[in-house]
């Protein structure tokens, strides 16, 4: 569990603690908690308000719980979207209200159904927002499986993974770290992952969910920007430059000079940060970005 997932449980709790039976009758001029029973809920506010109110108030804490279980799951999957909707249920300001609700077995049975609700929701918001970008990763790392596995047994891997990660030869038997890349719904390509070796990168696409290629970042992006500092025209170097940017990247070609050294450094989602290093000491960082094609971002001096 990182920070943003207890974030996430946090950000459920503090919306669970907002209480739609409280603020909808006090919108209306009606102090719930002097009115009937006293109790800031649907039913009391049907039975003292009327019909309209009571489902304004019932929408509200469906939005609240739902909201709070999707946050969680966005954040970091359905477990923490599991536990920012118990959280939700938990709320911060209602103790006396707590006390003075209804029988137990009722308060026991909308726990279990809020529950449920948030269960489902959290499952839904993983299958659309979490699942396509985790599953280029599972595949990556189940043909690097079955590479391996096939060596130390003797036996022919799969052709399509073998051939795949041929490019990356030795590096697949050291430590390594596989990150989400990008997801578009309308390329053949389901997804990339990036691969850090830790002095070295790689980036591997996946197809219709089998490994469909690999290569080393060095070749891929430190080539193509490596060709367009040089002069090359941007279809030849396979790298887009927006107009707004043209400028920024022919000073920093200026002042860097020929040749200079690029190395890649860090590979996250559809960004990748890398260090260029010049004949006369000039150094900068600069992003591409993954959005289709290798698109060029910026470049900031490193002083």
């Amino acid at each position: 569990m990182d920070a943003w997932d207890i974030a996430a449980i946090a950000a459920g709790y503090l919306l669970g603690s907002v209480d739609f039976g409280v603020i909808v009758p006090r919108l209306l001029g009606v102090d719930i908690y002097g009115t009937g029973s006293g109790n800031p809920g649907a039913t009391n506010v049907l039975r003292t308000m009327g019909r309209k109110e009571a489902a304004l108030v019932l929408l509200g804490d469906l939005a609240k719980g739902v909201g709070a279980a999707a946050l969680g799951s966005w954040a970091g999957g359905p477990v923490i979207g599991f536990a920012a909707g118990l959280a939700g249920v938990f709320q911060l300001y209602l103790v006396e209200a707590a006390v003075n609700a209804g029988a137990s077995l009722g308060r026991v049975t909308i726990i279990i159904v809020n529950l449920l609700m948030f269960a489902a929701v959290g499952m839904i918001a993983d299958y659309i927002c979490q699942r396509p970008l985790r599953e280029p990763v599972v595949a990556l790392a189940y043909s690097i499986h079955e590479v391996k596995s096939a060596a130390a047994e003797g036996r022919e891997p799969d052709g399509m993974s073998q051939r795949a990660l041929k490019v990356l030869g030795d590096r697949i038997s050291r430590p390594y770290k596989l990150f989400s890349g990008t997801n578009d719904p309308n390329s053949l390509i389901s997804g990339t992952v990036h691969l850090d070796f830790g002095s070295e990168w790689a980036l591997c696409s996946v197809f219709e969910g089998g490994l469909g290629y690999c290569d080393l970042s060095e070749k891929i992006f430190a080539g193509r920007l490596g060709c367009l500092l040089e002069g090359g025209t941007q279809w030849a170097c396979m790298i887009r430059v927006p107009e707004e940017a043209q400028a920024e990247l022919e000073a920093v070609s200026g002042a860097l000079g020929d040749k200079p050294q690029i190395r890649v450094v860090g590979q996250l989602g559809d960004a990748v940060l890398l260090d260029l290093q010049g004949q006369a000491g000039a150094r900068y960082r600069c992003i591409l970005r993954l959005r289709g094609n290798t698109v060029y971002e910026s470049c900031m001096p490193v002083h």
